[in-house]
């Protein structure tokens, strides 16, 4: 771990934190969707026990996102590169205006416990 750079280190702190912050994962969603002309609403954020790995921390982050279908196949394009570690669990798609669906999205996403 000593011998990796300091831009190495900082990508493994984003793919696996050690704590969660809602906060700042929500801002990263909302910047990932405001990029793509997105609209996200209805965040919530939950954290997730697991008796089998204690060490390793779940939360589970549903939302929905509003706008053109392009852009929101965008948006998840974009989601499935980040480096933070992500299980998407659901997605509904739900029709709404000629130019505009929303659709439901339900993930998972982890970080290191501190011993």
């Amino acid at each position: 771990y000593n011998n990796f750079s300091p831009a190495d280190t900082n990508r493994l702190s984003k793919l696996l934190p050690d704590n969660v912050d809602n906060v700042k994962l929500i801002m990263e969603l909302d910047g990932i969707a405001s990029f793509f002309d997105l609209q996200l609403k209805s965040v919530s954020v939950k954290e997730l026990s697991d008796a089998d790995e204690p060490d390793l921390g779940v939360m589970a982050v549903s939302f929905t996102v509003s706008g053109p279908y392009g852009s929101q196949i965008s948006f998840l394009k974009d989601l499935e590169r980040s480096l933070r570690i992500v299980d998407v669990q659901t997605i509904n798609f739900s029709g709404g205006t000629q130019t505009s669906y929303d659709f439901q999205l339900a993930m998972n996403t982890y970080w290191m416990r501190a011993k």
